[in-house]
């Protein structure tokens, strides 16, 4: 049976297979919209899979629930990866971060939101490492920026949770209003944010932000 790579679940390891993953992820909508952590049950009447295959794979909803957590954090990771490794200067790849994260939020609103609550009510260790994974990103621009000039001097972990509670908060906001536009917030967050850390106004010119008013920026 093909299978996805070793995910980590608990103090479980089982490789997850590739068939079973995409049915979590298609029925996802269902019951991920509640409560934290994951309801197995909850998840058995939306999917169809038996208890028995859930709880072999999984350690139970804390299992599951960590399962829908690495899978978007995964994606958004790998996103960010390509994105950044296209940018010329650390503003262009601190925007990459910004736009691309947001923009696979935005794809996978109910996942995202579920997430998001988990991430900001459990600061356990489990999250704070994956979400330091995805983020991690940003310390690295940030100390590059401050090397070459681009960023004001400013603390890289002070950064990126910086940057971390603004996109998430913003999402979280945002994925649940039903009229939420995502290029409106994510030009938001990317004038805010790139305002704040660029030392040089011609970078944010280049960005299509404007250095003292407006908030139009555009897509990296």
């Amino acid at each position: 049976m093909t299978r996805t790579n070793v995910l980590h679940y608990g103090h479980m390891a089982k490789s997850v297979p590739t068939e079973l993953a995409a049915r979590l992820r298609e029925a996802s909508g269902e019951f991920l919209d509640g409560p934290m952590p994951v309801k197995v049950n909850a998840v058995v009447d939306a999917t169809g899979i038996s208890r028995s295959t859930l709880y072999y794979y999984f350690d139970g909803s804390d299992g599951l629930t960590r399962f829908f957590m690495e899978d978007l954090l995964r994606t958004i990771g790998d996103a960010v990866a390509a994105e950044v490794s296209a940018q010329p200067d650390p503003p262009r790849k601190l925007a990459a971060v910004i736009n691309t994260t947001l923009s696979v939020t935005a794809d996978r609103p109910t996942v995202a939101a579920a997430l998001l609550r988990a991430v900001f009510t459990d600061i356990g260790e489990h999250t704070r490492r994956d979400s330091e994974t995805v983020f991690g990103h940003v310390r690295a621009i940030i100390e590059e920026g401050v090397a070459d000039g681009s960023f004001i001097p400013l603390d890289p972990g002070d950064v990126m949770a910086l940057v971390f509670g603004a996109v998430g908060m913003v999402s979280l906001h945002e994925l649940n209003r039903a009229e939420a536009n995502p290029e409106v917030y994510k030009n938001t967050v990317l004038t805010v944010v790139l305002r704040g850390v660029c030392a040089d106004p011609s970078a944010l010119g280049r960005l299509g932000i404007a250095s003292t008013s407006g908030t139009n920026a555009s897509h990296v």
